[in-house]
């Protein structure tokens, strides 16, 4: 008869939900091939280091620093997923919305390329959708209010996605 598992475990697994967030092949390669060097690169310093070649023994050092900031780069970037996909889903609010109001919109996007932190991407969605409900709701007229003041019948909604440094915006 098995024992029960303790139940920290129980409890862990309860509120660990694991997420999964696709990655291409070519950036785990990368990660592999990187984790591979800095093995090579530990028993070269290690060797060095019992050897005393102080000279050969910094310049490893150097080399592992520089991998390992590499490492550290592209584990970050496993987390980057594409804004393309929350974008079509912003496109189908737009154009029901606009169904819905019997309003016609064209929706722009600028930077639907971009990858952002998978946090920030699942944070982004509900506001957004919010936000560009209204604009369409309350920012734009339906096509005879706006053809009777000189606009065009269609409205625009503009959407972009920028880095400014380490900020989105």
């Amino acid at each position: 008869q098995l024992a029960p598992p303790p139940v920290a475990a129980k409890e862990h697994s309860a509120k660990a939900v694991d997420e999964v967030v696709r990655v291409n092949l070519s950036r785990i390669n990368t990660l592999n091939d990187y984790v591979g060097e800095l093995i090579v690169l530990q028993s070269v310093v290690q060797q060095q280091a019992m050897l005393g070649n102080k000279i050969k023994l910094q310049a490893s050092i150097r080399q592992m620093t520089k991998l390992s900031k590499d490492i550290q780069s592209l584990s970050m970037s496993l987390r980057m997923l594409p804004v393309k996909p929350l974008v079509q889903k912003l496109q189908r609010v737009i154009r029901d919305t606009a169904n819905t109001l019997g309003k016609e919109v064209a929706f722009n996007v600028i930077g639907e390329q971009m990858e952002i932190d998978k946090s920030v991407l699942d944070r982004l969605s509900d506001p957004l959708i919010h936000i560009l409900r209204n604009a369409v709701d309350h920012g734009l007229e339906v096509p005879t209010d706006r053809s009777a003041n000189g606009k065009a019948i269609q409205g625009n909604v503009s959407l972009a996605f920028m880095n400014e440094g380490n900020h989105l915006l």
